[in-house]
């Protein structure tokens, strides 16, 4: 039974962490797109 919960544990933890990993690189992917758009509007109005 200990052996159970040390396993659930385990999946819990590993879960969360690859859950985390896929919110960071989201957020990352997020905010690379709306900096290339605030570039290109820059771009756009000063004529370049």
């Amino acid at each position: 039974m200990r052996n159970l919960l040390a396993a659930k544990t385990y999946i819990n933890y590993y879960a969360k962490t690859a859950e985390e990993a896929v919110f960071c690189f989201w957020n990352n992917q997020v905010e690379n797109y709306l900096e290339g758009i605030v570039r290109a509007i820059e771009m756009a109005l000063n004529g370049k």
